[in-house]
């Protein structure tokens, strides 16, 4: 046969049927494209899970970029219109014999070839069939592609003169490849040399159709090749809807293998860019179409240690023009990329991209492709989106080896374009992710979004180490962010929230709370560390013996410890805090702590700070009020301020500005003014109450006993008898017992007290004083109280040795004492004479130069040197005046109740060393003075060689004797030795 224009075997010809509306679609062309496309987007989805966490690596030098996986959709064939060339019933059916090497072409109303048939031989035979030898057909697409088809024979059935084949069968070898641009030259009918490889190849034995109803199917071997991509697997069958133009179905049953290289893949060979489009814009070039791919039985994805197990995998596409979209492909593209975060290795270029390893995957059941008539809830806001199903009594299990994490699961759901992935749970299957075996997490669900960066799990949870039994577990939901905003960002961890009865623990230490928050640094080698944990509502930190604490917000700083993990290094606790340890007990508002880590691993409090209503309880019975407590626990110090801060044990209690405590040396001080009560009754010094106040400062040494307050000091003590004795001095320094002669639990007794004056005591001005002061019942007296006697004791140095019951006057000093307890009596009796001596009620004034002594359990007094005084009887306006150099006093001894403490009853008095008493109109000069109260009596004697001299105003002369007795009752004087005796008138 030859054409007319002289060329052998050449035939250009229009079939009649052209004008059928369903030969308009041509039907091979679309069954071929369609199914691979489809194929491919399948088999590229199914690698998507293995790059939603994609994990720094290398780039070889030279990668590739990647370009599309699926074709561009062509123009229909029936598209093009009829020519008045011979027509095609000469060629096939009807009166048309056998052709030799012939070829046919197809030409649309533009005068374009759009369809190409070249064949060996071409042979009708009976019942309207025709079968071709070495049939090759080439398609011309609307986007520039070509296809190409060819195979060893083809047996087609025409029914009907001018009508397209119905059915058919290619047979041996048959082999679609799909160009990018035509690979001949113009006007050659074959491939030159040097041509660009296909970008798809689809081979197996044979492939048959049948125009009726659409379909296309084979039972022999398929195997889909294209840049990086290999699919095979066995048998197939397709369906068109000629309707609208697509594929409606494709599926193969039984098992199927693939793989996927995307460092293979280009953008395109003639710099067309992607092949991917978005949506149209209301153009006709590109159409929407929705499909469901389903593969079934054990399915395996694998890819550089990566690898995915399920039992069903499904897949929703939307396609534009048969190709993914320009988002879709994005971010396929991004999930096959390394991440940005990984090194290139040296030598490789500047910029350019590691290539990722190939992608295989299997399946053992099948594989299903379905058009669907409109967007299901899967493609509502989505362009492409991936389900792993587990099969019946199994689980989903993903894995990669390089970063040892795993997880498992009933099913994960990805949507490629969001960059969303959920991992599901069902019934007794929970979802567990792994981290090699350091870390596993147990949830119900995890919902994974790329670009926001986050990782959630919406009920309750469990993440555990399985190093060291650490755990963290929540009831309502936990919430993960990391520094990724991109999938093709590295995973590193930002923070963690945890909801709902959280419970954290290390093995040692836990920690309670409604609410957990926590935040993490990435270090140079990409790992996240902890940097600080809060806890809300209910927190509670349990560390064991080293204690509880409790609050309403607990925040926890972190940092490296010497092994490269995380340890806390500073810890906050505000609201309603509480914290106990080993028997005692902190209360505060707020409170601050920085922590480290031993070498043993227990945790160390370096410091501590405690704000706002502080109040500390201890094991032994010390309690302490503070609005600020520091405090150095390992250096065994606490510094308490307030307004006061107040330090408290039994029944005396400490209070100041400012209060140190240190426990080591068990010393206790406080500056500036402070005041130490105790209202614990003391049988052993008679008293209901003490206080003492300071101005300067307080120091309490319990393992000497000593305490010393210094600057205007006053100690007052309220006595069980209605009376006060009050101390005041600069400085004041008592002695207890010391704590190695206390028992346990034991308060310390008085052993010894010194008051010194102003100046160190030097300054008589400013002396130390002790006041005692007695009151009786009285109804008409303001507070119900008559003051009946007063005892005042100055001197520059006041001391009192408890053990002894003495109390000292080292240096000079002076004594009051003022006796109302007889006045009134005195007021009824008859006026006594106005010169009465030493009469014991009254007021008395002591002064001396040397020293004064009281022994208080002996009721015996003694003063030295220039001993001085003057003494009012009560109602008399007359003052007597003895002076000598020592003076000696016995008195009744005070009571235990302290009734007559500091103002007994005068038993006797001696005074000796130039004795000199002047009462009234009498002077009187001795060498010693005895004073008998009980007979109100008085003794007056002269050292041997020596006379008493008596002077009286009324007298001629003085009188001279050895002693004088005096009777004060009477008024009457007894002389011995004297050379004149003078009567009063």
């Amino acid at each position: 046969m030859s054409s007319p224009d002289g060329r052998r075997g050449y035939h250009r010809a229009v079939p009649a049927a052209c004008d059928n509306p369903s030969a308009r679609r041509g039907f091979a062309r679309r069954a071929a494209l369609a199914s691979a496309s489809l194929i491919l987007t399948a088999a590229a989805a199914m690698a998507i899970w293995s790059f939603v966490t994609p994990r720094p690596g290398a780039a070889p030098p030279g990668a590739a970029p990647t370009p599309e996986l699926a074709p561009p959709t062509a123009s229909p064939i029936g598209s093009t219109a009829a020519t008045t060339e011979p027509p095609v019933e000469e060629l096939l059916g009807g009166s048309m014999g056998v052709s030799e090497q012939g070829r046919l072409e197809f030409i649309d109303d533009a005068g374009r070839v759009v369809r190409e048939l070249l064949y060996s031989r071409l042979e009708p035979v009976e019942g309207g069939r025709v079968n071709v030898s070495e049939p090759e057909g080439w398609l011309r697409l609307d986007s520039g592609a070509v296809v190409r088809l060819t195979a060893d024979s083809a047996a087609l059935r025409q029914p009907a003169a001018g009508a397209e084949p119905e059915s058919g069968r290619f047979l041996g070898g048959v082999r679609l490849e799909l160009y990018e641009s035509d690979p001949r030259p113009a006007g050659s009918a074959t491939i030159a040399d040097g041509s660009p490889d296909p970008l798809v190849v689809v081979e197996t034995d044979t492939l048959s159709f049948d125009a009726r109803t659409g379909e296309a199917r084979t039972d022999d071997p398929v195997r889909i090749t294209a840049a990086g991509v290999d699919v095979r697997f066995t048998g197939f069958r397709l369906f068109i809807d000629t309707d609208r133009d697509r594929l409606a179905l494709f599926e193969t049953r039984g098992a199927g293998s693939g793989s996927i290289d995307p460092g293979a893949w280009t953008r395109g060979r003639s710099g067309r860019g992607e092949p991917a489009r978005d949506r149209p814009g209301g153009g006709s070039a590109a159409a929407e179409a929705l499909y469901l791919a389903i593969i079934e039985g054990e399915v395996t994805v694998a890819s550089a240690g990566r690898t995915a197990h399920a039992g069903r995998v499904d897949l929703w596409a939307r396609l534009i023009g048969g190709a993914p979209t320009a988002r879709t492909a994005r971010s396929v593209r991004g999930l096959l990329s390394p991440t940005r975060a990984g090194s290139a290795p040296p030598g490789a270029a500047e910029g350019a991209s590691p290539a990722p390893g190939p992608v295989r995957f299997a399946w053992t059941d099948g594989l299903t492709v379905r058009a669907l008539d409109e967007a299901p809830e899967e493609l509502a806001d989505e362009d492409a989106r991936v389900r792993l199903t587990a099969a019946d009594g199994g689980v989903v299990r993903l894995n990669d080896e390089s970063a040892a994490i795993s997880s498992v699961s009933a099913g994960v759901d990805a949507a490629v374009v969001q960059q969303r992935t959920v991992w599901r749970g069902l019934g007794p299957t929970g979802v567990v992710l792994r981290v090699g075996d350091a870390f596993e997490a147990v949830t119900g669900r995890l919902d994974a979004d790329l670009a926001a960066g986050t990782i959630d799990a919406p009920g309750p949870g469990e993440a555990r180490r399985l190093t060291d039994g650490g755990r963290v577990a929540w009831r309502d939901r936990a919430s993960v962010r990391t520094a990724r905003r991109g999938i093709a960002d590295a995973l590193t961890l930002e923070s963690a929230h945890f909801f709902g009865g959280v419970e954290a623990t290390d093995g040692v230490a836990r920690v309670r709370g409604d609410e957990a928050h926590t935040e993490f640094t990435t270090d140079s080698d990409g790992r996240a560390d902890l940097s600080r944990a809060v806890m809300l509502g209910g927190a509670s930190v349990d560390a064991g013996p080293d204690g509880i604490l409790s609050a309403d917000r607990i925040d926890l700083e972190f940092g490296a410890d010497a092994a490269g993990g995380a340890t806390p290094t500073a810890a906050t606790a505000a609201g309603s805090v509480r914290a106990r340890r080993e028997g005692s007990t902190l209360r505060a508002d707020l409170a601050e702590a920085r922590l480290r880590r031993a070498p043993g691993g227990r945790l160390i409090v370096e410091s501590f700070t405690a704000n706002v209503g502080v109040v500390i309880e201890t094991a032994d019975g010390v309690r302490a009020s503070a609005q600020s407590v520091r405090a150095t626990p390992e250096a065994g110090l606490a510094d308490l301020t307030g307004e006061p801060a107040e330090v408290a044990l039994g029944g005396s209690t400490i209070a100041g500005r400012s209060v140190r405590i240190e426990e080591r040396a068990r010393r206790l001080t406080v500056f500036g003014a402070g005041r130490l009560t105790r209202a614990q009754r003391d049988e052993a010094l008679g008293y209901d109450a003490l206080t003492l106040t300071w101005e300067d400062s307080f120091v309490y040494d319990d393992l000497t006993g000593r305490a010393e307050a210094l600057g205007v000091c006053e100690a007052v003590g309220d006595t069980i008898a209605p009376g006060r004795d009050t101390v005041s001095a600069s400085r004041l320094v008592i002695d207890t017992t010391p704590f190695d002669r206390r028992g346990r639990g034991e308060p310390p007794g008085l052993l010894r007290a010194v008051a010194y004056g102003g100046a160190g005591g030097e300054n008589p001005m400013d002396p130390a004083r002790i006041e005692s002061r007695r009151y009786a019942p009285d109804d008409d007296a303001e507070g119900g109280l008559r003051l009946v006697t007063l005892v005042a004791l100055d001197g520059p140095v006041i001391e009192f040795d408890a053990e002894s019951g003495r109390l000292r006057v080292p240096r000079p000093g002076r004594l009051v004492v003022e006796d109302r307890r007889a006045e009134t009596a005195q007021a009824a009796a008859p006026t006594a004479p106005d010169d009465v001596a030493l009469n014991a009620r009254g007021t008395t004034l002591a002064e001396w130069r040397g020293w004064l002594e009281i022994s208080l359990d002996d009721g015996l007094a003694e003063c030295r040197r220039q001993v001085r005084v003057r003494h009012r009887p009560p109602g008399s306006p007359r003052v007597a005046d003895l002076e000598c150099e020592r003076l000696e006093i016995a008195f009744e001894p005070a009571g235990d109740d302290g009734a007559s403490a500091g103002s007994a009853g005068l038993v006797w008095a001696r005074a000796s060393g130039a004795v000199y008493l002047a009462q009234g109109r009498r002077h009187v000069i001795a060498d010693a003075l005895l004073y008998d109260a009980a007979l109100g009596m008085t003794e007056i004697t002269s050292a041997p060689g020596n006379a008493v001299t008596l002077y009286d105003a009324g007298g001629p002369a003085p009188l001279f004797g050895e002693s004088i007795r005096w009777d004060l009752a009477r008024d009457r004087l007894e002389w011995r030795g004297g050379r004149a005796v003078s009567a009063p008138d």
